[in-house]
């Protein structure tokens, strides 16, 4: 191993985390945030989905109850 790359692996391990354990932090960091950022964006397409559910209906209701006086 050159001089270099000891080094640089002495301070990992003085750290107490080594290579792998500083890329799987950053891999469970960002999968974090995906998984944040996923539950997020379902929450916002639910209610999205019921206002625009709930407002169909109403104008539904009023164009059945419009309907009524329609004549030809």
């Amino acid at each position: 191993m050159p001089e270099s790359g000891y080094r640089i692996w002495h301070m990992l391990q003085s750290c107490g985390k080594g290579a792998l354990g500083l890329m799987n932090e950053k891999a469970y960091k960002a999968m974090n945030f995906a998984g944040t950022a996923n539950i997020t964006v379902g929450i916002i397409v639910v209610v999205v989905g019921v206002a625009v559910g709930i407002i169909s209906i109403i104008s539904g209701a009023r164009l059945l109850k419009e309907k009524k006086g329609l004549t030809f």
